[in-house]
């Protein structure tokens, strides 16, 4: 989530929400970053706010929340769903750049009124019918986690007609068409060919860059994506990525992994952790325009993508983590 989810988490404990998103055991490796136990017995204290930075363009004011309404919603592939929201009059979807995110609160059943906070990547944007898509993999409770996922279970509990709050919240990356991109509000930089390495739910801020790349027919750049689950079920808007491969074969190469089951009957792609064959096979070659983005858990980005990446020839500061 970026910025805004650390904004909303300063003066509060947040030990909760940092343990749901990180991997157990990192805690020792931000000992170097410990300042101290919050002493909860001296109340909230009032904290300065710092400048942010220029806002972006955008259907929302900055901090501002809108009432979308669920105007269609879709079970995809399990525990999983596909919610189609209509910005209210006056928005434009058009003005949600292609990359950014919105950020969606709930508040579980047993936390006392307490809100959490998600960001979450429409997977697109009609820019004529004025909606975004949203889809969402609604976590359940577990032995670590009680609740569950508060707002993935408070979006999958949503039927149409039903409201749905948002917040815009822009992200680092900016896809600004025709290979040019810009990366927290650097120099504009241009690319002739993209790879997207994804896992789970991270499918989602690649299927919105690629969805938008794919529907100009200007746009000439390359687009590569590989897509790692634990099984075949696993695969998030498999319909839609097929759909996609088969109408713009010239233009997307697609391949997909799966890490915790045997080899299905007619599966024709991997069944291993992504590795460097993948990573050569199914990845634009590294290239001063090669761009690489990375979307999933810590250990698939940081301990495996990321080093093979480098190690075949891709330049650092060619791989973006959304």
């Amino acid at each position: 989530g970026g910025t805004t989810v650390l904004e909303e988490a300063a003066g509060c404990d947040c030990t909760e929400e940092w343990s749901k998103i990180h991997p157990k055991g990192l805690e020792d490796a931000l000992e170097g970053w410990f300042i101290g136990e919050v002493d909860s017995s001296k109340g909230n204290a009032k904290l300065p706010v710092y400048g942010r930075k220029a806002k972006r363009e955008c259907a929302f004011a900055d901090g501002e929340t809108l009432s979308c309404a669920v105007q269609s919603k879709k079970e995809v592939g399990e525990s999983s769903v596909l919610l189609r929201l209509t910005l209210p009059g006056g928005t434009r979807a058009e003005s949600l750049a292609v990359g950014s995110h919105v950020m969606i609160s709930a508040a579980a059943a047993k936390s006392g009124g307490k809100k959490t906070s998600r960001a979450y990547t429409p997977i697109a944007c009609n820019l004529e019918e004025n909606y975004l898509d949203l889809l969402v993999k609604v976590y359940g409770a577990t032995p670590d986690f009680p609740e569950g996922g508060v707002v993935s279970q408070y979006l999958g509990s949503r039927s149409v007609g039903d409201s749905v709050p948002i917040r815009a919240n822009k992200g680092e990356f900016m896809y600004l068409g025709r290979g040019s991109y810009r990366i927290d509000e650097g120099a504009v930089r241009k690319a002739s060919s993209m790879g997207f390495i994804c896992a789970g739910s991270g499918i989602t801020p690649a299927l919105q860059v690629i969805q938008a790349i794919l529907r100009d027919p200007l746009d000439e750049t390359e687009l590569w994506l590989l897509f790692s689950n634990k099984t075949e079920k696993d695969i998030l808007a498999r319909d839609i990525i097929d759909s996609l491969a088969s109408k713009y074969s010239k233009r997307f190469v697609r391949w997909y992994t799966i890490t915790k089951e045997k080899r299905p009957q007619m599966w024709g792609y991997s069944t291993d952790r992504v590795n460097e064959w993948m990573l050569t096979m199914f990845m634009p070659p590294p290239d001063s325009e090669t761009f690489i983005t990375l979307c999933g858990p810590y250990e698939f980005v940081s301990e495996c993508c990321q080093p093979l990446l480098e190690e075949i020839g891709h330049l650092e500061t060619n791989i973006f983590t959304f």
